[in-house]
Parts: structure tokens; sequence; C-alpha cells
């Protein structure tokens, strides 16, 4: 199910979205799990207890921390979430894109070109769930888009991702052998490559990885 946030300081605005939205979940037949705020502070406070939209359609002219700021701290550990700007100005197009926006909407918010909008960036939410995998990492659950990924490092028990951004992914101990099982049997066909850095890691993570196995398929 897909998750949507919105953020607008604005009440009338935060509840014409929630109706817009209702009525694009029931004529186009989409579930969807939506969340509204009414400032940045809350939006970003959801965000760091864990909260992972999928689209987030954000004002961009608030009081405190204005929607082109936040959507900055925001990918500091979110690149994935489709950020769309909603707001009665164009000062702020440019900048918009500094931050990946999906897109730049003005206001007023009419239906046809909302809905036309969400068409598009829930079809690239499709798109983008077929080749990526959701994972625990020390940073908190990303989701990571398998043509991103580089490479895997075995380091004793520790699995590292390597993004072709430079980033790395530091999967939980407890999860690895569950992650690196979800990302085998979702992974496009060209695979990804493995790189133990101690060939003395590589029995004991075989035999971690063939017994994670075994319980997988009793629990499946």
């Amino acid at each position: 199910m897909v998750k949507i946030a919105f953020c607008d300081d604005d009440i009338a605005v935060v509840r014409q979205i929630a109706a817009l939205l209702n009525k694009y979940r029931e004529t186009r037949d989409q579930p969807m799990e939506c969340h509204a705020f009414e400032s940045s502070l809350e939006l970003l406070a959801a965000m760091e207890q864990g909260l992972r939209p999928d689209v987030l359609l954000l004002d961009v002219i608030m009081p405190g921390e204005n929607g082109i700021s936040a959507a900055r701290e925001i990918r500091e550990y979110d690149r994935n979430v489709k950020i769309i700007f909603l707001t009665s100005s164009a000062e702020y197009a440019v900048q918009s894109y500094t931050v990946d926006a999906y897109y730049y909407q003005l206001k007023p918010i009419r239906e046809e070109t909302f809905f036309q909008v969400l068409d598009s960036v829930l079809d690239e939410c499709c798109r983008s769930a077929e080749n990526s995998v959701m994972l625990r990492c020390k940073s908190g659950i990303v989701r990571v888009r398998l043509e991103k990924l580089m490479y895997c490092e075995v380091v004793g028990r520790t699995l590292l991702l390597h993004l072709d951004n430079g980033k790395t992914c530091d999967l939980k101990k407890d999860t690895t052998a569950r992650s690196m099982l979800q990302m085998m049997d979702t992974a496009p066909k060209k695979g990804f490559d493995l790189t133990v850095t101690d060939p003395a890691d590589v029995t004991g993570f075989l035999r971690y990885m063939l017994e994670a196995g075994r319980t997988e398929r009793v629990a499946g």
C-alpha cells in the first residue's frame, strides 16, 4: 500500500488535500495510507520516528522552517521519497530541484492537474518498488533501489551495501541474512557482486547464509 504524507500550515489546504486524496482513492480504486501535518517540525519529528512515505506533498512557504529546508533535512536519510512541492509562488521552483523534487505544483490546487500528477508519481512508485527492497540498516529502515547497488562487502558478520552515490548501508547483524536472501530473490537478472574482505570470513559467512536459508524455508 502506498503511503502519502502532506504538510501545509493552512488548515483549509490540508482539508482540501485530504478530500482530494479520498476522492482519488475512490475513483482510482487505489489503496493508500495518508498522514497529514500542519508544520514542517511535526513532519520531521514523525519521519525521525520512522515514518517513510512514498510520496510527500510539501508546502514551501511555512512559518519556522520552510519546505525547502525541511526537504534538505529529509534527504539526509531518505533519498527515495517523491517530493511534490505545493506553493502559491514560483519563486522557489529552481531551489526545489536541488532536493530532487519530483514536481512543483502551483496553488490553487486543481483536481484534474492534481490527479494527473498522482497518476504519474504513483506509477513511478510501483515501478521502483518492483526493483527495490526495504532493509533495516543501523541508521533505520531504508528502501534500497537495486539498480543503485554497486556491490556488497562482508566484514566479519557485518554486511555493507555500497551504493552508486558513494554511500553505504550497514545492515544490522540480526537481519543481515534475511536481507541478503530478500535481495537475492528481488535482484534483477544481472545480479550483484559480493566482496568478502577477509578470506577467513568466507566459510563462516556461507554457513551463516545456509542456515538462514533453511530457517527461511521452514518459516515460509
